[in-house]
């Protein structure tokens, strides 16, 4: 509890220095989906999604996104748009589940509801860093460069090709640090999300 405290503090500051004035297009989205909805996200074509919030299977204490059937193209999109012009700090924690086919856990940049976009992460798939699955928590943390320069995209998820709800996804923080021009917020920036990271590694630890 005190780690999930710590990391509301940090997110909260983060939100407040970078939220853009458009209520649709912002620097930075977070979620930890301890909320209990998805009011965050939407389903392909503004449709309804097969995600949803289930107990963390390592941690009762913890809720989690996870999805009820497999899909292509993205399953569930982030409501609003990150700005950027050049660069993302991405961060998030997945699971597979390490049995019945593993984890087919798929996230992503969207241009639209779907419309262009790209895969950044998954399973055995081209072009992408691979999602390890062995069923525990691990933690990413990169900074990428937009692959639709100068314009603003949804994160996107899915559950692909395997056994439908063995992938698992959780405090997600997607960031966008060129828009950030000071010097001493990028490091505040930084500061929070070093906070963030160390925070969600603590499911590391679970058996």
């Amino acid at each position: 509890k005190i780690m999930k405290n710590i990391k509301f503090v940090f997110i909260s500051l983060l939100l407040a220095l970078t939220f853009n004035a458009n209520a649709s297009v912002i620097n930075v989205f977070t979620d930890d989906f301890e909320s209990g909805n998805l009011s965050k996200w939407t389903g392909k074509n503004g449709g309804p999604t097969t995600g949803s919030i289930v107990v963390d299977p390592l941690d009762s204490s913890n809720h989690v996104l996870n999805f009820n059937s497999l899909g292509s193209g993205g399953d569930i999109f982030s409501l609003d748009t990150v700005a950027t012009t050049s660069t993302f700090t991405l961060s998030f924690d997945y699971m597979g589940s390490g049995s019945s086919g593993g984890g087919d856990g798929f996230l992503g940049l969207s241009l639209g509801l779907p419309g262009s976009h790209t895969w950044l992460f998954g399973n055995s798939y081209p072009s992408v860093t691979t999602l390890i699955d062995d069923g525990v928590w691990r933690n990413y943390l990169v900074e990428i460069s937009n692959p639709y320069p100068g314009q603003s995209v949804h994160l996107m998820m899915e559950d692909f090709r395997a056994v439908a709800g063995n992938a698992y996804f959780d405090n997600i923080l997607l960031a966008d640090t060129s828009a950030i021009p000071e010097p001493s917020i990028l490091a505040l920036m930084g500061f929070g999300l070093a906070g963030f990271g160390f925070a969600s590694r603590r499911k590391l630890r679970k058996p």
